[in-house]
């Protein structure tokens, strides 16, 4: 049952070579970082190192506990935060149909405009 939480960490692994490969580096390293936070986390509450006989003491300190499972919670919440931003968040148009937006400096200047004001630039 231990083992089995620990391979749950692995989930963002993926999305984590997803984002990589596609250039967002930041998703990749806050993925990267929950997922080895969350390893971490399942590790040292489940006492799976002694299990394992990994050579390192029979329970985590409770101040390291403490802090994986502040952090572990955190980056739970801040993930399903960028989720919500995600769905939630307005898509902004390219100012023509080619994969990179190629602007006029007036249209340039319209978008940044439309933007503080934040209405809608259609």
């Amino acid at each position: 049952m231990a083992a089995a939480l620990v391979l749950t960490s692995f989930a963002f692994v993926a999305p984590a070579r997803t984002a990589f490969s596609r250039g967002g580096l930041w998703h990749a390293f806050i993925l990267t970082m929950i997922f080895v936070i969350c390893a971490m986390y399942h590790v040292c509450d489940t006492g799976l190192s002694s299990m394992l006989g990994l050579g390192v003491a029979e329970t985590c300190p409770p101040a390291l506990r403490h802090m994986l499972t502040l952090a572990n919670h955190g980056g739970a919440h801040f993930c399903m935060l960028q989720m919500a931003v995600l769905v939630l968040a307005r898509k902004t148009r390219p100012c023509s149909g080619s994969a990179i937006p190629k602007c006029s400096s007036m249209q340039a200047k319209l978008m940044l405009r439309c933007f503080r004001h934040g209405t809608s630039c259609s």
